[in-house]
Formats: C-alpha cells, sequence, structure tokens
C-alpha cells in the first residue's frame, strides 16, 4: 500500500513523525507527545494514517494499565481518606468509639471500621474497654503517606500508570482500585491495548525523501 503513497502528499503531521524517528526505534504516541510535542490526538492521528500507508510496521502489542481517581477518590483527596480524617478527629477531640468517629468525620461505619482495622494492624490504633479508638498520631504506618502520595499524583485528571509506580504504591493500589464497581473505591483501574510500531523500509525511503526535499 505504501508504494501508492507519495512522501510528498504527506500530512505536516506525518512528515514530523517520520523525520522524527529512526529505523528500529519504537514509535507509539506517547513516546510521539514526549519527543516531538505533538498533543495526544494529533500523535494518535499521525500514527493511524502512517500505519495505514505501511509506513509504520507493528512490532508489539501489549495491554497498559492506569489508574485514575473516581469521585470518592478525589473526595480522599481533598478532604483526606477514612484514616486522615479519623486521624485529625482523634487529635481534635481524644478518643471515641468507632459509631461516633462515623458521624465526626462525616463516613460510613463500614470506611471507619476498615480504617480502624488497617490502622490496628499496622500497631497505630488501639481500642479500651469501653471501645474507644485511641490512634498513635506520633506513630503513623506509612502505607497512608503511600495512599495520600498516590492520590496527590492522579490530581487534575491524570492518569498514573503501573509501570511507573513502586512495588510499594503497586501494593497499595491493589486495595484501592478497581475495573468494575469503582464507585467504591478511589481509584478506576483503566486497561488499554497499547500498539508499538517501528518506521518500516517503505517509512524510511519516504524519509529520505522528505528530508531531500527540505
Amino acid at each position: 500500500m505504501a508504494r501508492e503513497h507519495s512522501a510528498a502528499t504527506l500530512h505536516p503531521l506525518e512528515v514530523k513523525v517520520l523525520l522524527g524517528f529512526s529505523a528500529g526505534e519504537q514509535v507509539y504516541p506517547a513516546i510521539i507527545v514526549d519527543r516531538l510535542q505533538l498533543n495526544t490526538g494529533q500523535a494518535n492521528q499521525a500514527v493511524s494514517w502512517l500505519a495505514q500507508k505501511e509506513y509504520l510496521e507493528e512490532i508489539d502489542r501489549s495491554i497498559r494499565v492506569s489508574f485514575e481517581l473516581t469521585e470518592l477518590g478525589e473526595d480522599y483527596r481533598t478532604k483526606g481518606f477514612p484514616e486522615e480524617r479519623m486521624i485529625r478527629q482523634f487529635s481534635e477531640s481524644g478518643a471515641l468509639s468507632l459509631p461516633d468517629l462515623a458521624k465526626a468525620t462525616d463516613l460510613p461505619n463500614k470506611d471507619v471500621g476498615s480504617a480502624y482495622g488497617a490502622l490496628a494492624k499496622a500497631g497505630a490504633a488501639s481500642m479500651d474497654a469501653e471501645k474507644r479508638v485511641s490512634i498513635s498520631v506520633e506513630k503513623l504506618p506509612p502505607y497512608c503517606d503511600t495512599i495520600r502520595s498516590l492520590l496527590d499524583k492522579a490530581a487534575d485528571g491524570i492518569r498514573l500508570n503501573q509501570e511507573d509506580l513502586t512495588e510499594e504504591e503497586r501494593a497499595i493500589m491493589s486495595g484501592i482500585s478497581k475495573k468494575r464497581g469503582a464507585s467504591v473505591v478511589p481509584f478506576r483501574l483503566v486497561e488499554r491495548e497499547e500498539v508499538i510500531y517501528t518506521v518500516s523500509s517503505a517509512g524510511v525511503d519516504a524519509a529520505k525523501e522528505l528530508a531531500k526535499e527540505g
């Protein structure tokens, strides 16, 4: 199909991509955006056109996993996730029962119960004989810092790519994200197919022709 097209008739976006990559290099929208300062829509369009004309050839296909804030996650980011709200409340009012903590923090009983369980397991919370919860404010477990970091990183609609997360972040994310029914967790798991291309022999010839034309 590539022979049916002339390099002279290529769209400026196609020209920019062909001249921006060499044979053997991986070509995909994200790297085009980073290298050539195009937006995602322009990068996707250029790849689509060049692949149709066989100036790009597919070399790999994989599923990429990323995470984005849900409405609940945005609420947690701005107002605090359950552990943070409980810690603040304890600092203000001292020990409270779980039901009273739920009322004071405006959180569902089950969320407060789960957060207390996690804090207690980490040695940061305890319950007295009257079932009032105390929290060791000076000894917060590391997972709280990790959750806060993930929430802040995902602000303004930013998607967090799984491959960019640390091992600890991935472990935490597995418990606070879902692909379906994500309204009850702070993160939605998003899977998308990513195709990796490289410049084909026809693409190399077209790039040489473009370079000669200046």
